[in-house]
């Protein structure tokens, strides 16, 4: 408990006497996808009306850029490159399209290229690796990986990537299972040692991409009374955290491949069950949505979490993200 003590004075120190910057960005368009890029600097938006925007947050939110991904195709998910030299978004829409969006810092003269690749379905998470070689994007039963740079050009077909074989498990007749095992992806992140964890309702899944046949490493079960919504890796990379839907979040072990236990949140989730983000801001210490608006935090072994901010509308947090 004085572990957690002790971040809690850190970090409300932090907010009070450091202050914090904070930007309402009022739009016309329902919001389907945002992130922040790596250094914090831009944020990006995507708008079920098919726009894309990428706001300056050190010109207090001032427009950079504006793509389109066509009249109302909506945008589905954003994901930032990870290097700042020049600057890349990947923007996946509902056309089957993985477009990445390179540009320049230059407000003047941002120079937007864009390459693309496409797939047969919709995509509904996307990550890349910390060196930034390969691209992994999931839509219906399949996950594929995607080789980087794009090249220019035509979009190249769904045999450019990498198929991941967990559709396998899913068998003739998956549109008739049960919800939770239903062999969807709802969440990929890449580990520190360059594998591909993939999660779904009941259990998360490694794989090792670097093979020309993806190789599965381990797989972890979900406890039987609960389901994953939404997940996020450590950055060691040893814990796994997952909101669950029905209480708080669910505690695994990369290291030994297990169940931890259960951090409780305070939410109503009989009358909103919303899945949450969630993301971690120490190796221990995580913060996570919530149904009514608020953003909550809390650390691994602590039954307990804190209001982190609060918004005046009564709505659930979609998007959360840490830079």
């Amino acid at each position: 408990m004085a572990e957690l003590a002790d971040q809690r004075r850190v970090l409300s120190s932090d907010l009070v006497i450091q202050g914090y910057a904070c930007h309402n960005i009022r739009n016309r368009h329902s919001i389907n996808a945002s992130q922040l890029s790596s250094d914090g600097r831009f944020v990006a938006l995507g708008f079920k009306s098919g726009v894309v925007v990428v706001r300056d947050l050190a010109l207090n939110g001032k427009r950079f850029i504006l793509c389109n991904a066509g009249e109302n195709i909506p945008i589905v998910c954003l994901l930032w490159h990870p290097s700042t030299d020049q600057r890349a978004l990947f923007v996946a829409s509902a056309n089957g399209l993985i477009n990445c969006i390179s540009f320049y810092d230059d407000i003047d003269n941002p120079r937007p290229f864009a390459t693309a690749v496409r797939v047969q379905g919709l995509v509904t998470c996307m990550a890349i690796n910390k060196y930034a070689t390969e691209l992994a994007a999931s839509h219906d039963t399949f996950t594929k990986v995607f080789k980087l740079p794009f090249k220019a050009g035509e979009p190249s077909g769904p045999e450019a990537g990498k198929i991941v074989p967990h559709v396998v498990h899913a068998g003739p007749n998956w549109q008739h299972i049960p919800v939770r095992n239903h062999p969807c992806p709802v969440g990929l992140r890449y580990a520190p040692d360059g594998s591909l964890y993939i999660a779904f309702f009941s259990r998360i899944v490694a794989y090792d991409t670097s093979k020309s046949i993806n190789h599965k490493l381990w797989e972890i079960s979900v406890p039987d009374e609960t389901q994953i919504a939404s997940f996020a890796l450590s950055p060691s990379g040893r814990l796994i955290a997952a909101t669950n839907l029905i209480s708080g979040i669910e505690w695994f072990s990369a290291v030994t491949k297990t169940h931890l236990s259960t951090t409780k949140v305070e939410d109503d989730y009989m009358l909103r069950s919303f899945k949450l983000p969630i993301e971690f801001i120490s190796d221990t210490t995580f913060v996570v949505g919530h149904n009514s608006g608020k953003v909550m935090y809390g650390s691994y072994g602590v039954d307990a979490t804190d209001v982190l901010a609060v918004h005046e509308v009564n709505l659930p947090s979609q998007f959360l993200d840490r830079r």
